[in-house]
């Protein structure tokens, strides 16, 4: 009776410090985690003078654009393919990770993109 009495004390007292955050190493992998969790955005894409803008319609803030699955010489090819020209908004639902660098600039990291209203298409 007391052999088993003293298993379970032991395995509720191990149990007990049990640290759930234990498989992060660091303060860094934390940050990482947070970043990876991706969130849709809605608002509008902007290009000029070499810069891929997004400005968010809920809060107007702006966030410069990185997009992870394409070379900036393909999504600049792409915007002025589709705008025609530069500093035209674009209506965009993006999928991302928002932060702010080293040098306090917000960015929008890019997983997924879709393209919902381009100016002058609907005119005929």
């Amino acid at each position: 009776m007391k052999l088993i009495l003293l298993t379970i004390i032991f395995f509720v007292t191990s149990c007990s410090n049990i640290d759930n955050n234990s498989y992060l190493s660091s303060p860094n992998d934390i940050n990482d985690r947070k970043k990876v969790q991706t969130k849709k955005h809605v608002g509008w894409w902007i290009f000029g003078e070499n810069m891929h803008l997004f400005k968010d319609s809920k809060n107007l803030e702006e966030y410069e654009l990185f997009f992870l699955n394409e070379t900036s010489e393909e999504i600049t090819k792409f915007y002025l393919e589709i705008a025609e020209q530069e500093f035209l908004p674009i209506d965009i639902e993006i999928d991302g990770s928002l932060h702010v660098n080293e040098k306090k600039q917000k960015i929008l990291e890019v997983s997924d993109f879709y393209i919902t209203f381009i100016q002058g298409c609907d005119e005929q």
